[in-house]
């Protein structure tokens, strides 16, 4: 497993292979995408194209910025109130989310990168997510259905 991002919230991407890995440490979710034939293109996902799809943001139709407890993308809140960030920096919740902390621009805070998310891995295993998308036509983001915490099965 190779780490080749994050995001402005701490979310990591992974290369795996057969699969790319979306760590959701704030929230404790992992969501794996595997890497498919494309139909249309008649051919299947290199290494290259994947990565390249994932940095320029482009690897799920429809990719939801964080949202606040109202539904409200952060990021603009996030620049006016912190300002932009460093390298190695990450926008984390104080407290955090899952000890009790608000999904809200209030409890934001600017954050080293590697300290935060080792903090939040050390509070609980994250859960692995199964993503349904939309159907053809069909408004919204989709469906994210909890399966497993990650880790090992007690």
């Amino acid at each position: 497993m190779i780490a080749f991002g994050y995001t402005a919230f701490g979310d990591i991407d992974i290369w795996y292979g057969d699969a790319t890995i979306r760590l959701n440490l704030p929230m404790n979710k992992v969501r794996i995408e595997p890497r498919e034939f494309d139909e249309e293109h008649q051919r299947y996902w290199t290494d290259e194209i994947i990565v390249g799809m994932r940095l320029s943001g482009r690897v799920a139709a429809v990719m939801a910025p964080w949202e606040d407890e109202n539904l409200k993308n952060m990021m603009p809140q996030a620049l006016e109130r912190l300002g932009r960030l460093e390298w190695g920096e990450i926008y984390g919740f104080v407290p955090a989310l899952s000890l009790g902390g608000r999904n809200t621009v209030d409890h934001l805070r600017k954050m080293p990168l590697v300290e935060h998310l080792i903090f939040l891995a050390s509070m609980e295993p994250p859960t692995l997510y199964d993503y349904t998308p939309p159907a053809d036509g069909e408004a919204g983001f989709g469906t994210a259905t909890p399966r497993r915490k990650i880790g090992p099965q007690r």
